[in-house]
């Protein structure tokens, strides 16, 4: 695959999106379809997490080989992701990155889904000693709402706002990349931590990571 040359610093990933629920995209996220969703995810974790969407071992599958290459980074980066990417690298990092996931470690994912707010962050130390931080982007209309997000679903003022406290804290750790997820919320949420972070000489080019 050929270099992606990106010139604003901020590389969009198709796998750092959250999980496909399909036809579940704009419905109530009650906690009688989260605890479907669960279920599937700690016993059937290869089957559809909903009809015709993705499973978690898919979604874990070309979630966090891309998040092993950007752990071997030699600079300061970010990744921008989604609730249940963010829960699910995170708890991944903090167990020693497993090449499996077992049943424990996917009954602990679903006891802390949800407990990580909107504009979240944490910082993940690199193989070489950078820091890679970890951001769930800000919060959306569908979070308001109480809906499985949609595709589209963009950022409210509360949600921009987040963003941006995100960039003020992180305004002097001289992040050189961003990495987001290619959703418009993530995307804004990089936009706008760009807009008061990004650190590079003028007209520096940065590459997209080979697959």
């Amino acid at each position: 695959m050929p270099l992606k040359i990106i010139n604003n610093g901020i590389i969009p990933e198709h796998d750092l999106r959250t999980f496909d629920f399909h036809e579940m995209e704009g419905k109530p996220q009650t906690e009688a379809e989260d605890e479907k969703i669960h279920n599937q995810i700690v016993n059937h974790p290869d089957e559809p997490m909903v009809p015709g969407g993705e499973s978690f071992q898919e979604a874990a599958d070309r979630a966090l080989p891309l998040v092993e290459k950007l752990l071997q980074s030699k600079d300061v980066i970010a990744i921008v992701t989604h609730n249940s990417m963010y829960g699910l690298i995170k708890l991944w990092y903090e167990n020693g990155r497993p090449k499996v996931l077992t049943k424990k470690f996917r009954s602990e994912y679903i006891n802390q889904d949800n407990s990580n707010p909107t504009g979240s962050y944490i910082c993940m130390p690199s193989d070489v000693g950078a820091e890679v931080y970890l951001i769930r982007h800000g919060e959306t209309d569908d979070n308001e709402e109480g809906n499985f997000r949609r595709s589209n679903a963009t950022l409210t003022e509360s949600g921009r706002a987040e963003a941006l406290d995100i960039g003020n804290e992180l305004s002097d750790e001289g992040i050189k990349r961003i990495y987001s997820s290619d959703l418009p919320r993530a995307m804004e949420t990089s936009r706008i931590i760009q807009s008061v972070n990004l650190t590079r000489p003028k007209g520096e080019k940065i590459y997209k990571i080979k697959k």
